[in-house]
């Protein structure tokens, strides 16, 4: 007896293997289609998803090898040895290695020449070698080649050479960023930079003190861990800064003392001497650090909300061909029920038909998309850092396929069940048909009448098989949403630069002072340079609110708030678009503040001054803005409210012909000028790398479409063999056949197409919510081509499909389809 149950359990598990192979063959498409749509969302979402940590593993993994400062300590007075010492005391510093620099000419362009230090901002050599004498250096290579000649024209006293010769090119982990920044010579922006031995320098104190800190594994950079670890490392540092701003100080009086220069011209020197510490960390001395911190956030905040939606539509779309399959053939369930294998067997053979696409669609589409898309997003980064190496996550590999087979064998193991409660001779049976029942739109009689008659089947298979017309408006709603946010995320991203400093600040420059002047007639050495002139003070402090969390905002107090400041500062309420009036009544802010902190205009903010005073002051107006944060306040309700006068430190103003950025600078009265086409295409670059993302939304969305609307074609016309065999015998051609069939489609898809359109504009703006940082908003407006190039690209994609299944359904046997299944 044992034998025999094995034998014909063992009969009964080749004749469910025979039937899945045979199956494969038979419905080869749907079984394809099934393995792509995993495919595709399991390919993008891991790609997506390892993108950001793959780079930020590159990244850490470059600092580390180049031993990456932490903390820059610079002195008014310089520092000596005695200060690097007292920084090595410290319990938290790993090392403090003392160095030179200094802002040269090299003819007009301005240039950053680095002493070359050991163990610490470690270099990449492209080319060349290293310095063996004083007058040979080492180049930026992305400007400079062996055997250039770099001319000292200004500041030559700091070095006991004035001419260097190319001996090698680098990179350096401090400019990991194209824009090296801005200077106080030249042309107002830093143009490159240069490394030369140390004793290449005549200077009697160094210009800096490197520091690095006792870091753990955890302390990666951007992480909530390194951010702890460098408060805690400037907190100590800051705890040495008075006691060796007084040493110092001392001992350059002291040293003055000493020389017997004790004239009247020394007194005032003396009096004037000032010994301060700055103390600043990456974001301030590495190019792009902050900036890619901002990116990075952008496109982990893309990575978990849009590959979400992909899932959730594969997920949906690959339950329904389940669900589908299973119902089509209750037939065949029914005779293998019949025949004595066990319930349990048959699910575990459309088990095995599903994961098989599922695994090999899950493994394939994570390989793909962990290969091909980090390079693609690390494109998106516009910085010297090393190239990307592949990193195969086991944990992100083993969630996705885990995810996968958990969702289609609840799917499967649910619909058997379903299917294998009933008695195997209802099995046998089809489904009894839905019954025919009168619309509503029957009931509207002037309409009704005026449709044809396969108007009207069409119209009443839309209201019969609801379930069918559900999950294809889903699809068809779906991928249109995927592909218009593609477009609409490219339409918020691109211009932000132009609408800020082309409509919204509307100078031409601006220039900060040295010092701070009283009035306009103070301005007697650039007045002759610039046109136009608005003064205005300007400085910034961190806003705190929520859980100890901050915002960095700019007080602007122009000079006068008349027309010049209206001309310059084009202040629009940010969701009426009305012009806004800077008064005495209150101060305007910009949305992210009010959105941070939860405000409205009429409520009243807390402000500081540059002492860090407070006071609370009433909000007249919120204007519209994109980059930075502002608090606009008057001149005379800033006296008002904290009782002192105001100095100015900022001029805009409009460019006078012939004028250049050197003329304002070698003025001696100002620090840097800023141009707003500079401001402009920086704020433009900064952010146009995320492009990639948005092409690579489409084409995976158009994808992810093509394939979800093949599948639901192919379902549609497989389910209804008998009623597409039932009209060729009743005499339809081919094409009346097609066209009962593609009609219901196409009507269903043009309002699937509506739906995601309207849902698509409120989710835009959620998913724009999410990827702003705290420095820079998105547009919200939305281009009408966008919403035509997701709806035709939906349409063409269904349109296309039809075309394809059009094979499938000339090759439908009447004789085969209509024949009894008793």
């Amino acid at each position: 007896m044992k034998i025999q149950k094995i034998q014909k359990r063992l009969c009964g598990d080749n004749m469910l293997l025979k039937n899945t192979i045979r199956k494969l063959k038979h419905s080869f498409g749907r079984y394809f289609s099934l393995l792509i749509i995993v495919l595709i969302g399991i390919g993008f979402y891991a790609g997506i998803q390892s993108s950001v940590p793959s780079i930020k593993r590159i990244q850490n993994d470059y600092y580390e090898n180049t031993n990456l400062m932490d903390l820059t300590v610079r002195s008014t007075l310089g520092l000596t040895d005695e200060d690097v010492n007292a920084l090595k005391k410290l319990d938290t510093v790993s090392d403090a290695i003392p160095s030179y620099s200094a802002y040269v000419l090299n003819g007009e362009e301005a240039i950053k020449v680095h002493a070359i230090t050991e163990n610490i901002n470690q270099y990449e050599l492209i080319s060349g070698r290293k310095p063996k004498n004083d007058n040979e250096c080492l180049a930026d290579s992305a400007f400079y080649k062996v055997g250039d000649t770099i001319k000292i024209t200004s500041d030559e006293s700091a070095f006991k050479t004035k001419e260097f010769k190319v001996v090698g090119t680098i990179i350096s982990p401090l400019y990991t960023g194209t824009n090296y920044g801005y200077t106080n010579i030249g042309n107002g922006k830093l143009h490159s930079y240069i490394y030369v031995p140390k004793t290449a320098f005549n200077l009697d104190t160094y210009t800096e003190i490197y520091i690095t800190g006792k870091k753990t594994e955890d302390d990666i950079p951007y992480s909530k861990a390194y951010d702890d670890f460098l408060d805690e490392l400037t907190n100590e540092v800051e705890s040495i800064q008075s006691e060796r701003e007084e040493a110092r100080l001392t001992e350059v009086k002291d040293a003055l003392i000493k020389s017997a220069m004790l004239t009247g011209n020394t007194n005032a020197e003396m009096t004037d001497l000032d010994s301060s510490w700055y103390i600043t960390g990456r974001n301030a001395e590495v190019t792009g650090y902050n900036t890619l911190e901002n990116q990075y956030f952008q496109v982990t905040t893309i990575a978990t909300i849009i590959p979400l939606i992909f899932v959730s539509i594969v997920f949906l779309m690959t339950s329904n061909t389940m669900t589908r399959m299973i119902t089509e053939e209750r037939t065949e369930m029914g005779t293998f029920s019949s025949l004595g294998i066990s319930n349990t067997r048959i699910t575990l053979n459309y088990l095995g038909y599903v994961l098989s696409g599922t695994i090999i669609g899950a493994i394939i589409g994570y390989l793909i998309g962990t290969i091909f898309i980090p390079p693609l997003v690390y494109n998106i980064f516009q910085f010297h850092i090393p190239d990307l190496e592949y990193y195969f996550d086991i944990n992100l590999f083993t969630g996705c396929l885990l995810v996968a087979i958990t969702l289609m064998t609840i799917v499967t193991v649910w619909n058997c069940r379903k299917s294998l409660k009933e008695k195997p001779a209802n099995l046998l049976r089809p489904e009894s048909p839905k019954s025919g029942k009168t619309i509503f739109l029957e009931k509207i009689k002037f309409f009704w009448s005026k449709l044809s008659f396969s108007s009207k089947i069409t119209t009443r298979n839309i209201f019969r098989y609801k379930k069918r017309v559900f999950m294809t408006l889903i699809g068809s709603a779906g991928c249109t949403f995927l592909i218009f946010i593609g477009f609409a995320l490219k339409d918020s991203i691109n211009g932000v630069g132009d609408k800020q400093y082309g409509e919204l600040f509307t100078y031409d420059n601006m220039i900060v002072l040295n010092n701070n002047v009283q009035t306009s007639q103070d301005l007697t050495d650039i007045n002759d340079k610039i046109k136009n002139p608005l003064l205005f003070n300007q400085y910034s402090y961190d806003l705190k609110y929520g859980d100890d969390e901050s915002l960095s905002v700019y007080v602007v107090i122009p000079e006068n708030n008349g027309e010049t400041f209206e001309d310059y500062f084009n202040l629009l309420d940010n969701k009426t678009g009305n012009h806004l009036t800077l008064n005495n009544d209150g101060v305007i802010i910009t949305p992210k503040i009010a959105d941070k902190l939860n405000l409205e205009v009429g409520d009243n903010i807390t402000i500081q001054n540059e002492d860090a005073e407070e006071r609370k002051i009433k909000i007249t107006g919120i204007a519209e803005n994109y980059i930075s944060n502002y608090i606009y306040i008057s001149k005379d309700l800033y006296n008002k409210i904290f009782n002192e006068d105001i100095t100015y430190n900022v001029v805009a103003s409009q460019n006078k012909k012939g004028t250049k950025a050197k003329d304002i600078l070698n003025t001696g009265s100002v620090m840097t000028v800023n141009f707003s086409d500079d401001l402009k295409e920086s704020a433009n670059n900064e952010i146009k790398g995320l492009n990639n993302i948005v092409i690579l939304i489409v084409v995976v969305s158009s994808l992810l479409a093509l394939t979800v609307l093949y599948n639901l074609t192919s379902i549609n016309i497989s389910e209804r063999q008998r009623e597409i065999a039932t009209l060729k015998v009743l005499g339809f051609n081919g094409r009346e056949s097609n066209e009962y069939i593609y009609r219901e489609t196409l009507v269903v898809v043009i309002i699937g197409i509506i739906i995601g359109l309207i849902i698509s504009v409120p989710l835009h703006r959620v998913i724009i919510g999410f990827i702003e940082c705290d420095d820079i908003m998105f547009l919200k407006a939305v281009k009408v081509l966008s919403f035509v190039y997701a709806s035709v690209l939906t349409l063409v994609f269904a349109l296309i499909m039809q075309v394809v299944t059009y094979f499938k359904l000339r090759k439908v046997d009447m004789i085969e389809s209509l024949k009894s299944v008793e």
